[in-house]
């Protein structure tokens, strides 16, 4: 009899854990559900807001054109305090050429400072293959450059000029800049080739400039192989032709191969200008005078 009663104690007590199990069971069916329809909800209104804020003037959108016109508004803010202050930033070949373009129609920058705010390479707007030569900044004593260019240790690549040059340049001297006075050139390095067999008017060639006076060349880096097949005047790694001024911490890398008269590796004729701390790499060749630093100095002479 006790044994009976036992046995249906214990069943009762297995049917009530089964109950147990069983609730929890669908307790934790029931939270599944649960936390399946809540995901559910939040990517529907998730997806409800991406395509509200993907929309064209969704949050997106609007946040775009607001960083835009921020943007545009700093730009605008800069540009007017560089005028005010007479600074013109350079980021683009297009940009140098246009400088070139305004130099070389009378503006000559007296006490602004052009900054170079990238490495600019040349190839977009001169090229042997397009046949178009660089247009050098400064035609003559009447058009030339007398501002501060700062190459912001920059460099400036694929320079070329070429058998062209005369088709629309009229100057007599030629480089990255052709005619340059009562000016600061500084913190450039510059590569590219100069090469032309011909020529009715040039007279003086310079991996940075033709022809300078009363100028400051300093911390320049010139990687312009030079090829004259002509009998120009000068022709020089750095400078064509200098009068009174300073070159300083200048370096040519380039070679220079001329029949012209006179040739060197940073200066081809001088007067008056002080070199100090300039190195020569290239190799020089002239008909008449050539030197490493300079060909000939008129002030030592």
């Amino acid at each position: 009899m006790k044994c009976k009663e036992i046995q249906e104690q214990e069943k009762i007590k297995l049917q009530l854990i089964s109950k147990k199990k069983v609730q929890k069971l669908k307790e934790r069916g029931i939270t599944l559900i649960a936390l399946v329809v809540t995901i559910i909800i939040l990517l529907i209104l998730a997806g409800v807001t991406l395509n509200m804020a993907m929309s064209g003037d969704g949050l997106f959108s609007r946040a775009r054109n607001a960083a835009d016109k921020y943007k545009k508004a700093q730009e605008d803010e800069a540009i007017l305090i560089d005028e005010m202050t007479e600074v013109r930033r350079i980021r683009t070949a297009e940009e140098l050429q246009q400088l070139a373009k305004e130099v070389n129609e009378g503006n000559t920058f007296k006490g602004w400072t052009i900054i170079l705010m990238n490495d600019i390479d040349l190839s977009s707007v001169c090229g042997e293959e397009s046949g178009q030569s660089w247009t050098p900044i400064g035609t003559d004593e009447e058009h030339y450059f007398q501002g501060t260019f700062d190459g912001n240790n920059k460099e400036i690549s694929n320079l070329w000029i070429g058998n062209d040059i005369e088709d629309d340049f009229k100057g007599t001297s030629i480089g990255l800049f052709g005619f340059a006075k009562k000016c600061e050139i500084k913190n450039l390095k510059i590569s590219g080739e100069i090469n032309f067999s011909f020529s009715e008017n040039i007279e003086d060639v310079g991996g940075i400039a033709g022809n300078i006076g009363l100028a400051s060349i300093q911390n320049i880096i010139s990687q312009i192989k030079i090829n004259v097949l002509k009998e120009v005047h000068n022709v020089g790694g750095i400078i064509g032709w200098g009068a009174n001024g300073t070159c300083i911490d200048c370096i040519n890398n380039g070679n220079i191969e001329t029949s012209g008269l006179i040739s060197g590796g940073i200066v081809s004729q001088s007067t008056g200008i002080t070199f100090k701390k300039c190195t020569n790499n290239g190799n020089i060749t002239s008909t008449k005078y050539a030197g490493g630093i300079v060909a000939v100095d008129h002030s030592r002479t």
